[in-house]
């Protein structure tokens, strides 16, 4: 109970530092598929009358958009962002919106509610501890049927060459100067790696594919609690020729068959970066396989994530 308690105050922590920088709020609202699929969602599923939980708020723009379809929108935000979430509303003329300052944990209603919306994905999609947190307001108050916005989500890797100019060797791969930096290769099994070994890219520093991506879980948040995000995933590939420059890891978002995005290489860019895990640079030919395996020791810490791989 004591490591737990202290994880969901590490985790606090970070997430209020994170999101009340309005930086990345400029980053998601800049975000012209993430806005535009919400904006979608919302025209399609809520409506008049409906009573509608907008899971940490945050700048309160998904509110407004709800509020706007004539739902009464409940705002929950724990972070002290909520107080420009309230002038957002105020200044646009909106007062279909109870603004409460309360962890979702927290809260308690005794009318249940027809819609619970939310944008809790992180880079690393459970690491915004999304499945925990709509689990509980599901079970608690969600009506019998009740729909979570969005609720579908799927994660996927794929060994990937990068675009030239955005690779980054390791140092033990450097040759410059006439040096040889090969004495920092580290000890032991190289194909073991930790945190040092992820970086975030963009979906364009991505040259292209190496393999068809394989999926690693799904989740539906209807159904699904933290119990469905497995311990360990793995994955086999049958190579394309090219240079393994890493494994991508990212995630798709589903409200329906029709409005959905994903983070992925190959479709438009989202402020939701890939993750890479690195791996030395490795030329490929065609039909060769490689493996990729992960454990996500913590899925709301995903720098603590493990992984490993082997290619043949």
């Amino acid at each position: 109970m004591r490591n737990e308690t202290l994880r969901r105050i590490r985790y606090g922590l970070r997430n209020a530092e994170e999101f009340e920088n309005l930086f990345f709020h400029d980053l998601m609202l800049a975000d012209r598929v993430r806005m535009d699929v919400y904006a979608r969602a919302i025209e399609k599923y809520i409506h008049p009358g409906m009573r509608v939980i907008d899971v940490g708020t945050g700048s309160g723009v998904l509110a407004c958009l709800a509020a706007k379809r004539g739902a009464q929108v409940i705002a929950i935000e724990h972070g002290a962002l909520i107080e420009r979430a309230k002038e957002l509303a105020k200044s646009n003329g909106i007062t279909n919106i109870e603004f409460v300052r309360v962890h979702s944990k927290e809260y308690r209603t005794k009318d249940r509610v027809d819609v619970l919306l939310h944008e809790q994905l992180g880079m690393s999609l459970v690491d915004e501890d999304m499945v925990e947190n709509l689990g509980d307001l599901r079970r608690r108050v969600l009506k019998p049927g009740g729909l979570i916005l969005p609720g579908h989500f799927e994660m996927f890797v794929v060994p990937v060459e990068l675009v030239p100019e955005h690779r980054m060797p390791y140092i033990h791969e450097q040759r410059m100067g006439g040096l040889n930096f090969s004495s920092f290769r580290p000890n032991g099994n190289i194909s073991t790696r930790g945190s040092y070994d992820k970086r975030f890219v963009q979906t364009r520093d991505i040259g292209r594919m190496l393999s068809k991506p394989a999926r690693l879980f799904a989740l539906d948040l209807h159904h699904d609690d933290t119990s469905y995000i497995p311990g360990s995933v793995e994955a086999d590939f049958k190579m394309e020729e090219g240079q393994l420059d890493g494994f991508a890891l990212y995630f798709s978002c589903k409200f329906d068959d029709e409005i959905k995005f994903t983070s992925g290489p190959g479709h438009p860019r989202t402020h939701w970066e890939c993750q890479l895990y690195r791996t030395d640079a490795r030329g490929m030919c065609e039909g060769d396989r490689s493996r990729f395996s992960l454990e996500l020791i913590e899925p709301t810490n995903a720098n603590g994530w493990h992984w490993r791989y082997r290619a043949d």
